[in-house]
């Protein structure tokens, strides 16, 4: 578990179903009464939240496709959410750090998200963390080469 000033990052579990129904409704809150469950991914995806204090503060989910080769995969970040009161404290940072942490330990080589032009705060916030603009849609994040020990 990740930690920092209050703030711990966790694997979402089962048993965060709930939960994740109520961050996913604060991401995309036209979708409320549309939505009535929310099953945690599994296989090759992850989902990360975090907390403040003990209190949820948001989430990343990872979902990570590996070929037949190690180092040949890549993640997909398919959503990252915060609840506003807790932005700008570093959450998004901390979890965006733990993804490329866990992709990593799998092998993967770059990582990709997608998000609208005209986020410019995303876009903004994804760049400082590595991510480069890769075409007209996607920002990738390219994992450092690994040194053979």
């Amino acid at each position: 578990m990740d930690a920092k000033d209050g703030i711990s990052v966790r694997e979402a579990k089962d048993g965060d179903s709930k939960l994740l129904l109520e961050l996913y409704t604060g991401l995309y809150p036209e979708h409320r009464n549309k939505i009535k469950s929310f099953r945690v991914p599994k296989a090759k995806a992850v989902t990360f939240i975090a907390e403040h204090n003990g209190e949820p503060a948001g989430f990343v989910i990872l979902t990570y496709i590996s070929y037949s080769s190690p180092g040949t995969g890549f993640g997909y970040i398919e959503e990252l959410f915060i609840r506003k009161r807790f932005r700008s404290l570093g959450i998004g940072k901390l979890l965006v750090k733990r993804v490329v942490s866990w992709c990593e330990r799998e092998g993967c080589n770059v990582i990709f998200l997608t998000t609208p032009k005209t986020n410019l705060g995303a876009i903004r916030f994804y760049r400082h963390l590595g991510f480069r603009k890769n075409g007209q849609i996607w920002l990738q994040y390219v994992m450092r080469k690994r040194t053979k020990r």
